[in-house]
């Protein structure tokens, strides 16, 4: 299937697009080991190319141990179904953390950033639909500066909008944008505290572990089908001989605050309890921590789940498709990594709220997940 493209305009000041491409690898190489004791009990191999890329082969065999495998349990939830006030999403296309765990979600159909405490009280919105200063037409992304400050990307109208957390407008940065629309937006800031810079990396690490191969069902395919009639009714064809046999091993991933990597597994029409449900984890050197089981779906993983010191925000929604943010700690735990082993330390929400000094940083965090689709397809594709 081919889609609509679009170019960029002229780059103005230093802002510039993220290269999502050459940014996991940095990620994935930016830790060293975790320990001689964790690389001993390891099962795996590590093993380095002419080429100079790292080549990580996993087994089954997890490295932590059950009584340091990691264990999710919900401690907040924000949105309603009925409500008329802020806590009714109408779509969330991003959000943010800081350094208290206060919540700054970008409501796509409003066009506005709502501010959530720690506790998932509303504290103000910032921002409004519009083209003035301080206001937003498709806006892409919702991220905070290590100074505090909100960034707002919006997108049609080729800039930044930058507020302080009073809500406040400050000032307005010009983009390469140039009309150019993504959402939700793929760039933010990198962990030298830089806005869509470029990031290079000298080297690629390839980790690869097992698993059992999920077969496509025909209830699949004709739900697959149907989902495309949008695309038929323009005059598309699709080629039914080219679909896959099996699904992709993986749907999405991303990465957390101690460079772990979060893989979202597939899983058969059978287990549709466990879709978006299932999180293998891989150390920053490749290895194969163990599974995790969430207790609400984040698959896709749009916008990209958030872990700040062990504890776990995305986006989920119910049956009615209405959007929630959701927050898990491990059985109320944070999980904090000493060189080795993983280690648990008392959550104490409080302490972590009142942390005022600590700073804030944020990682690049929004990779691009891949789901199943139809192959054959063919036609061009336009949505109205």
């Amino acid at each position: 299937m081919s889609g609509p493209t679009s170019g960029n305009g002229a780059a103005v000041r230093t802002i510039r697009h993220l290269t999502l491409a050459a940014t996991l690898p940095l990620l994935l190489t930016a830790c060293g080991s975790s320990g001689s004791d964790a690389a001993a009990d390891w099962s795996g191999t590590m093993d380095t190319l002419a080429s100079g890329e790292i080549v990580v082969r996993n087994t089954d065999d997890p490295l932590w141990t059950p009584e340091e495998a990691w264990r999710a349990v919900e401690d907040l939830r924000i949105g309603s179904a009925t409500s008329d006030g802020p806590d009714l999403f109408g779509a969330i296309l991003s959000f943010d953390v800081d350094a208290w765990g206060r919540i700054f979600v970008l409501d796509d159909q409003a066009q506005e950033v709502r501010i959530f405490d720690s506790g998932g009280a509303f504290v103000r919105t910032v921002g409004r639909r519009g083209e003035g200063p301080g206001e937003f037409i498709q806006a892409g992304s919702v991220d905070l500066s290590r100074n505090g400050e909100i960034w707002v990307m919006g997108m049609s109208l080729g800039r930044v909008s930058i507020f302080d957390t009073t809500g406040t407008y400050l000032r307005g940065e010009r983009t390469n944008a140039g009309g150019m629309i993504m959402k939700p937006y793929r760039g933010g800031f990198d962990p030298m505290g830089r806005y869509n810079v470029v990031v290079r990396s000298g080297g690629m690490r390839r980790m690869m572990k097992d698993h059992e191969s999920i077969p496509v069902t025909a209830e699949e395919r004709e739900e697959a089908v149907k989902n495309l009639e949008w695309f038929t009714s323009q005059g598309g064809t699709i080629d039914r001989t080219k679909f896959p046999k099996s699904k992709p091993a993986t749907a999405s991933f991303f990465i957390d605050d101690e460079r772990n990597l979060w893989v979202e597994r597939q899983v058969a029409a059978a287990d549709g309890d466990d879709e978006g449900r299932l999180f293998d984890l891989f150390d920053a050197e490749g290895r194969y921590l163990g599974t995790l089981r969430l207790p609400f779906e984040l698959g896709w993983s749009i916008p990209e789940p958030i872990v700040r010191e062990g504890v776990l925000y995305g986006v989920t929604s119910d049956g009615l498709g209405v959007p929630y943010l959701v927050c898990a700690s491990s059985n109320h735990k944070a999980l904090v990594r000493s060189s080795n082993p993983w280690r648990i330390a008392p959550f104490d929400r409080e302490a972590r709220s009142q942390a005022r000094t600590r700073s804030h940083t944020a990682f690049p965090r929004r990779m691009s997940p891949t789901r199943w689709r139809p192959a054959g397809s063919t036609g061009t594709m336009s949505r109205t």
